[in-house]
């Protein structure tokens, strides 16, 4: 099972380019998907807990996911929402953090993972939003990582663009605070 995933993973690698992704994508993936990556082998405790601590008092489920559980996600093509997914993702994502430098996993999951509508993998989005930005910045970065929770669809209306904004505002304060991507 565990020669599995390093296929999928090993796979993966062969076919992306992993080159050209500039190190504020990177900070900007961690400042809004996993602000605990550098603390964490693959899963994050207390992320979970929290979650679970919110589902219980019935407010609006969070994701607790990691960088490497959404790798995970992506390499095995598994999305239901069941308990046993998330400890086989769970499982998996320890199993490749303990094997895998923090930056070829991150970069790696850039590559592959869906930003909506004719972007798959992090330089087809790049290519795609060039076309409505003049250059690539912090801002950019983060518009293009919200993308990760909310893929864009094909005719994006003005409340998904709205929701995009916001995301990537965050974002950006997020990461003016720190330096969360250590490289």
């Amino acid at each position: 099972m565990k020669k599995f995933i390093l296929t999928k993973y090993n796979e993966a690698l062969k076919t992306t380019n992993l080159d050209g992704i500039p190190s504020d994508a990177l900070d900007m993936l961690v400042a809004l998907e996993d602000k605990r990556f550098h603390k964490h082998n693959g899963y994050d405790l207390r992320g979970m807990t929290r979650a679970l601590y919110v589902f219980l008092k019935g407010e609006k489920i969070q994701g607790a996911s990691t960088i490497e559980q959404q790798l995970v996600r992506v390499l095995t093509s598994r999305y239901e929402r069941t308990i046993k997914r998330k400890i086989i993702e769970i499982y998996f994502a320890r199993y490749i953090s303990k094997r895998k430098s923090k930056v070829e996993i991150a970069k790696l999951y850039l590559s592959i993972a869906y930003f909506g509508s004719g972007m798959n993998g992090y330089h087809q989005a790049v290519k795609k939003l060039k076309q409505s930005h003049q250059l690539e910045n912090i801002y950019f970065y983060a518009e293009l990582v919200s993308r990760l929770r909310y893929p864009q669809p094909y005719n994006p209306d003005v409340k998904y663009f709205k929701k995009i904004h916001c995301r990537a505002a965050y974002g950006v304060k997020v990461y003016s605070r720190t330096n969360l991507y250590k490289r």
